[in-house]
């Protein structure tokens, strides 16, 4: 490390602050810490995880600002990441401003689409997905409440022309002194709020009300109207409002990932109502923890929120989760109610399509199953792998060993492409078998893009041997069934998100590859068995049946004593006695 470093590690003072590690005058990282010089001395130890290690090798200078307390840190963290965006700092990939449809003050409100949360005397709603929704929004609101939309500054004493939309009903006129009174005005205004926070009951029970006076009053082209501003209503109230949760003003955030991709998603509950949803792509490392994302992405997105909910729900517990409420005075909780864990299953379901439509557009395929796709970003494959092939090997005390391999082609399994084998080995232990089925498989063609062996380090090792052996670059990885994670080539062992499609695939390829070794074995167990006959009087195949399960092999019931045919379960003493017997004979038959 250069001494510049060192020197300024070595005289950080025991305060909360931020550092930055720089490479010239590019900022490469910024982080902040409760005390500055136990955290910039871990970065010293040999104890420091790769991506710390990386950065202070790369870097050749270092700085930092002492703060007055962690939460100051905090947000001061979030805003310089913002600004620099850092190489190796989880970020936002794009800062986008969502728009509103905002309420202007005064006596004779207007409504419009914002991105300007900082005006003053307006009331906002929102945020929407895209500026289309918002217009589409407003668009439909207008069809119901006549509203002006205009930006003069109302009431004035300047004479203005009223515009068309007072000409076809769609304004009250505001503009023209004297014409529409403030309170009846501002009760439209009223009507228009209640209907942005989905309070919309009142409103259809009104339109409702006009709707029968007017037929009663044989008004039929006003009650149509009446009648298409209901409809209108409640269309775009279901637009609005996709269900009701209890009225809590909430977001839902998660973080899904596929390695090195991740993406953060956000449900947003108002009024009890779910009315929109924001996903944004992150800059991760593979190094990166899953809380440390999750975090990250809270404090840089809170911080600069202009219109924060009540409450936020995540689901799982982030380190110094009472600091960072703290700094963005926020309530977020861990996932409680049966109803927030539905709303969270919701939103990874979400933000899991989203990524991997993102990530299929990046490596250029389509119509390919998704956990193919996270697979490629495991292996970091240049390609997506089309043809991923599983093998499992099969036996029963060194009897009848067997091997398989199964084929996942694309988007399903491709059973016309199984293979199976008896295996050779004299060796009984699994790895060795695999060696040998591997082997086998690779100097057989088409050849597969990945191959999943059951099994672990052992197993993956012997496997690598045989590939190398034959001179074949083909991925490996192994799938263990006791712990559900996978070793790779490069010793590394990963933990596979359980919510991915990638776990599942891999789960259905190894389920699948044991019972067709399973199905393989007992075929052969049960055609030696019909072909093998004791030949002893009075013992049938059901009785060999029970006999070679136990010990395996004939060669092993022949040498076995009185006593242990005797443990055989369901073979009594007597019938005991005739099989030793009949085999003492078959010896002697055989050895003179």
């Amino acid at each position: 490390m250069y001494e510049p470093k060192t020197g300024k590690i070595n005289a950080a003072p025991h305060s909360p602050g931020v550092y930055i590690f720089r490479r010239g005058k590019e900022i490469l990282y910024v982080g902040k810490a409760r005390d500055l010089k136990n955290r910039l001395k871990y970065y010293l130890s040999i104890k420091a995880d790769p991506r710390i290690r990386a950065i202070v090798k790369r870097s050749d200078d270092l700085e930092y600002i002492v703060t007055g307390s962690e939460e100051e840190a905090l947000l001061l963290e979030a805003n310089l990441i913002k600004i620099h965006k850092p190489k190796y700092n989880i970020r936002l990939k794009d800062d986008k401003k969502y728009p509103y449809i905002k309420i202007t003050g005064g006596p004779y409100p207007a409504i419009a689409l914002t991105r300007n949360l900082k005006e003053s005397g307006i009331t906002i709603f929102g945020p929407y997905v895209n500026a289309q929704a918002v217009r589409k929004t407003i668009r439909a609101l207008r069809k119901i409440f006549p509203i002006r939309v205009c930006k003069y500054k109302l009431p004035t004493s300047r004479k203005i022309t009223p515009c068309i939309d007072y000409h076809i009903g769609k304004c009250l006129a505001p503009c023209i002194p004297g014409k529409v009174d403030a309170e009846i005005y501002g009760q439209i205004i009223q009507n228009v709020t209640k209907f942005l926070k989905g309070d919309t009951d009142e409103i259809e029970a009104e339109l409702e009300e006009k709707m029968k006076q007017a037929s009663r009053n044989l008004e039929y082209e006003k009650a149509k109207i009446f009648r298409d501003e209901l409809l209108a209503i409640r269309k775009l109230s279901k637009e609005q409002a996709v269900q009701r949760l209890g009225g809590e003003n909430k977001d839902i955030c998660v973080v899904y990932r596929i390695y090195r991709n991740a993406i953060a998603y956000i449900i947003k509950v108002r009024e009890g109502t779910v009315v929109d949803r924001e996903s944004y792509f992150l800059e991760t490392s593979e190094n990166d923890k899953d809380e440390e994302i999750l975090s990250g992405f809270l404090v840089q997105y809170y911080s600069t929120s202009a219109v924060p909910p009540q409450l936020v729900v995540i689901d799982k517990k982030i380190k110094d989760l009472k600091v960072v409420s703290s700094a963005l005075k926020l309530d977020i909780r861990v996932t409680e109610s049966t109803e927030d864990r539905r709303l969270i299953e919701m939103a990874y379901e979400n933000a899991r399509n989203e990524l991997e439509e993102e990530v299929s557009k990046k490596k250029g395929v389509r119509d390919i199953h998704p956990g193919l796709i996270e697979l490629s970003e495991l292996l970091n494959l240049p390609q997506v792998p089309e043809r991923v092939e599983a093998c499992d090997i099969s036996q029963l005390f060194g009897s009848e060993k067997v091997g398989s391999f199964v084929c996942f082609l694309k988007k399903s399994l491709s059973k016309s492409n199984y293979r199976r084998y008896k295996i050779q080995t004299y060796r009984e232990d699994d790895p060795h078998m695999i060696y040998e089925i591997v082997k086998r498989r690779l100097d057989d063609e088409p050849l597969p893009d990945v191959i999943i062996i059951d099994g672990g380090l052992p197993q993956l090792s012997l496997a690598k041997k045989a590939k190398k052996e034959l001179g074949k670059d083909i991925p490996l990885i192994a799938f263990a069934k006791r712990f559900d994670d996978i070793y790779l080539e490069d010793g590394r062992r990963v933990m596979i998100p359980k919510r991915s499609h990638l776990f599942s695939l891999m789960k259905v390829l190894r389920d699948e590859a044991h019972r067709f070794a399973i199905t393989y074995h007992r075929k052969l167990r049960s055609k030696k068995i019909h072909e093998t006959s004791l030949k002893i009087d009075g013992v049938g195949p059901k009785t060999t049946s029970k006999l070679i399960q136990h010990f395996g092999s004939m060669k092993k019931i022949r040498e076995a004593s009185l006593e242990e045919i005797k443990s055989v379960q369901g073979i009594g003493e007597k019938m005991a006695l005739k099989i030793y017997r009949g085999l003492r004979e078959y010896i002697q038959r055989n050895n003179s």
